[in-house]
């Protein structure tokens, strides 16, 4: 009888305890994966192309400039990794990084921010998605 009465006393305890603990959540992390472009948001820059696959964390792609004063055409790998609601990237080119840059993403419209100076790639520039 008294192991029953312990027992339950336990349980007791143990019901009140987890009505206490707080559930603590991942907080959710922006997904950056798809092909933006800058053809209808950025006017007089010239047009950029960036395509972006995340898998968890780990950002990888290709990005594409194309500069109608110069009239060129600037290849780069990307790499980089989401913090922050940030992307945090570099720009390689054969393997080896040139630059590195920062994109945000809010409803659908990334901002390209480049930290230092490039002189194929504007500073900053606004990408639609795709």
């Amino acid at each position: 009888m008294k192991k029953l009465l312990i027992i339950g006393i336990i349980l007791c305890y143990c019901s009140n305890y987890a009505q206490n603990v707080t559930t603590i959540r991942k907080p959710k992390v922006t997904v950056f994966t798809g092909h933006y472009d800058s053809k209808n948001t950025a006017v007089g820059l010239g047009r950029m192309t960036l395509d972006i696959r995340q898998v968890k964390t780990v950002l990888t792609g290709e990005l594409n400039y194309q500069d109608p004063a110069r009239k060129n055409t600037t290849d780069y790998k990307i790499s980089g990794y989401v913090q922050n609601d940030k992307g945090h990237i570099q720009l390689l080119k054969d393997n080896v990084a040139l630059a590195s840059a920062v994109v945000t993403l809010e409803d659908g419209i990334m901002t390209f921010t480049l930290n230092g100076e490039n002189a194929d790639i504007p500073k900053t520039l606004r990408l639609s998605k795709k």
